[in-house]
């Protein structure tokens, strides 16, 4: 029976390699030939014997390189692409009580940049290279692996892109998944499948016009949930609110209920509505809960902003409504009444008179889906907007 699911994370929780970003940059091809330099023999860097500084150092850039592009080389790595279809799998198994390990071989900056991340919170630890001198291609961080947190070979699943760490984890008994960056999500939900470990549901999908339709309704939860097959595959983070119990005293719907409920209140516009929709989506991502087993949702509006982006992205969505949309999901839970006029300037200035208002009709009807024991800060929300819209209206 499989207990732990192993990922690794360049080529797999991360997309592409580190030199990608070089292709980002419009880069003349002499600079592309001198910058490619930094990227090559990595072996010390995973190893954790020098740092990205010294790296850097060692490629004795000129003058003119180091002004352009030293911090871009330096923190290259919070440009990676991160696989949100990947996550979203990775969420479910651990929701479905897999233990969730990292397995990678790769650098200290990467590590420490990513494993506090949000997004990465399903993940129960993590072992890497850097940490142990040790690479996963002569089977030392397998073993690290086994015996730190004393797993059995065959009771783990490991997935990774490079075909010799396939075969190295095979040797020790390993379940293991070569994945493809480039293929079909679906393919490593059916190998899954034959371990019994998840199984791939098929329905007809929604569109993005069948969407907006249904929102732009009368009482859009009601058909929401009729049509809730093809929502599903239409927004698959979706799925995985439903019955995700808060556990929260704020709380009183799980996460899929609050949701709708939340897209009943506000009032009848495409951006409100679908800003509802998405505001809490992240939630099933960052949850963690503390001694006492309450459940906290931190950053959850930046896991469910990033959700959207990509969803946006990828059906079409006009940059005018995305923008609109994402800035309501980032500042719908964040507390404005402790921010300063000079960050409240910037607020109104990113979100204008109209955005400040559908802000506040979002957050209304995000507090009227939580615990009646708590509407009473619906006031501090009439205070807050009308000292926004009186301060900064007209400038």
């Amino acid at each position: 029976m499989i207990k732990n699911i192993i990922f690794d994370l360049g080529g797999v929780v991360l997309k592409g390699e580190p030199i990608d970003l070089l292709d980002s940059l419009s880069l003349k091809s002499l600079e592309y030939n001198k910058l490619r330099l930094f990227f090559e023999n990595w072996e010390k860097l995973d190893l954790g014997e020098i740092s990205l500084l010294d790296k850097y150092n060692e490629c004795n850039f000129s003058r003119d390189i180091d002004y352009k592009y030293k911090d871009i080389l330096l923190n290259h790595f919070e440009k990676r692409d991160v696989n949100l279809e990947l996550l979203k799998l990775i969420n479910i198994l651990k929701n479905k009580g897999y233990k969730i390990f990292v397995l990678s071989d790769n650098i200290k900056e990467l590590e420490a940049y990513f494993i506090n991340n949000a997004l990465f919170k399903s993940f129960d630890e993590w072992i890497v290279s850097c940490d142990y001198h040790a690479t996963k291609k002569d089977g030392t961080l397998f073993n690290l692996l086994f015996d730190k947190y004393e797993l059995n070979p065959k009771e783990c699943y490991f997935v990774d892109n490079n075909p010799r760490n396939i075969e190295v984890a095979k040797s020790f008994g390993l379940n293991a998944y070569l994945f493809n960056e480039n293929d079909d999500i679906e393919k490593i939900y059916d190998d899954l499948n034959r371990y019994d470990i998840i199984q791939l549901e098929r329905w007809d999908c929604m569109t993005l016009e069948e969407l907006y339709e249904i929102l732009m309704g009368d009482e859009p939860s009601t058909r929401l949930i009729e049509n809730e097959e093809g929502l599903f595959k239409l927004i698959p983070e979706l799925k995985v609110c439903k019955g995700f119990n808060q556990n929260n005293k704020w709380h009183v719907y799980d996460v899929y209920e609050h949701t709708l409920h939340v897209v009943d209140y506000v009032p009848n516009d495409l951006i409100l509505r679908l800003a509802a929709l998405f505001h809490d989506i992240g939630k099933t991502m960052v949850y963690q809960e503390d001694e006492n087993n309450v459940g906290h949702f931190y950053d959850h509006w930046k896991a469910s902003q990033i959700i959207f982006d990509k969803f946006a992205n990828q059906h079409g969505v006009d940059d005018e409504t995305k923008n609109s949309v994402s800035n309501l999901i980032y500042y719908h839970d964040i507390n404005l009444s402790e921010f300063d006029n000079d960050s409240l300037g910037y607020i109104y200035s990113l979100l204008k008179e109209d955005g400040v208002k559908k802000l506040y009709q979002l957050k209304r009807a995000d507090l009227l889906a939580q615990n009646p024991k708590y509407h009473n800060v619906l006031d501090e929300y009439d205070k807050e907007e009308g000292r926004i819209l009186s301060r900064y209206k007209g400038e």
